[in-house]
């Protein structure tokens, strides 16, 4: 059966708008705009996709989080269009405390501010960060007053922050906060490690920043760090199209051929997958690969479909969405030959055509 698109919540007119906790337990995705106390919470023992489309949430209160991941809790958030959470005193702008999980991809912006002792996302006042794992999008993590960017609230540890690729800025509290790391009065920063050396970064030991010029390549974390900006310098280019060799009834596909906007360098055999064949090599140079297919089980004249993972820590390109595409191929293979079956009185079973 094919997939259930996901609901949509608008924030600002399907929930009460009236200092009220809404708990989502579904895949969901959430849109629209609401200031005075609407917030949102992922409650413990949910694993779910969330998408922020155009979602502002502001203004909801000292002690509330406008987007909270409870302590046992997994979101995998896409981003679309800009987006914006904004907490109040002693909570994350997105919460995500010790035990809790977030991995944030896509093309769109976020703006996540803590309010007075908490993180920009990660921990609230006294909070330790849980792990926070980013792909992709334009994300700006804002600490409170003794709040780190990403990472612990005041007195809070850092959790564990991992950087694949995107435009990340995180910006510390005052005090000795880290712009990624633990907030102040703690020592323990956790683990950050940001992959690849395809960065271009700004780092300061103040919280505005830097007048100095841009570093480029591997970014080495610092815990001295207030003010960090990172952004991944991979092209960005778009997968274009794919056409499959072969004739019906003459000629079986034994090939596919991939074409991209741009050099898609970097990409392997290892990065596409198949449904409904067996890859076997890719060869190629400039905008076009092709693919090597074997044992191909789809009948004559039916689709393949052909799908790209590129790890985001290894490849040298970003590859824009859609990164899955279909196309028809061409199977000449005679009707399979069936053992086993017994014809009374002698007769003939013929399958498929004689």
């Amino acid at each position: 059966m094919p997939a259930q698109a996901k609901p949509i919540i608008n924030v600002g007119t399907d929930l009460p708008n009236s200092n009220t906790l809404n708990d989502i337990t579904e895949d969901v995705i959430l849109t629209g705009a609401v200031t005075g106390g609407t917030r949102i919470r992922i409650p413990t023992g949910n694993t779910l996709n969330i998408t922020f489309s155009n979602l502002s949430i502001t203004n909801v209160g000292d002690y509330n989080a406008a987007f909270e991941i409870q302590s046992g809790a997994t979101v995998h958030l896409t981003l679309e269009g800009s987006n914006t959470l904004t907490s109040g005193g002693d909570c994350a702008g997105l919460q995500v405390p010790a035990g809790a999980s977030l991995f944030i991809e896509g093309e769109g912006e976020l703006m996540a501010t803590g309010g007075d002792g908490s993180s920009g996302i990660g921990g609230g006042y006294r909070g330790s960060g849980g792990t926070v794992t980013i792909y992709g999008g334009i994300i700006t993590a804002t600490g409170g007053y003794d709040g780190s960017g990403i990472g612990g609230g005041y007195n809070g540890s850092g959790g564990t922050t991992t950087i694949y690729g995107g435009t990340v800025i995180a910006v510390a509290g005052h005090n000795n906060a880290a712009a990624i790391g633990a907030g102040s009065y703690n020592s323990n920063h956790g683990s950050t490690t940001v992959h690849g050396t395809h960065w271009e970064h700004w780092t300061s030991a103040n919280t505005t920043p830097p007048t100095v010029a841009t570093n480029s390549g591997a970014y080495t974390h610092s815990t001295s760090h207030r003010y960090v900006k990172l952004v991944d310098t991979r092209p960005q280019i778009t997968w274009t199209g794919l056409t499959a060799n072969g004739e019906s009834k003459t000629t079986n596909t034994t090939e596919l051929t991939l074409t991209f906007s741009a050099e898609p360098t970097g990409l392997t055999a290892d990065n596409i997958k198949v449904m409904g064949a067996t890859k076997v090599a890719l060869t190629g140079t400039g905008t076009t690969r092709t693919l090597a297919i074997t044992d191909l089980k789809r009948s004559n004249g039916k689709n393949v479909t052909v799908s790209i993972t590129s790890s985001p820590a290894d490849a040298d390109i970003i590859l824009l969405p859609p990164l899955s595409r279909t196309v028809q191929v061409w199977n000449t293979a005679p009707p399979r030959k069936v053992s086993g079956i017994t014809v009374r009185g002698g007769g003939s079973l013929i399958i498929g055509k004689p």
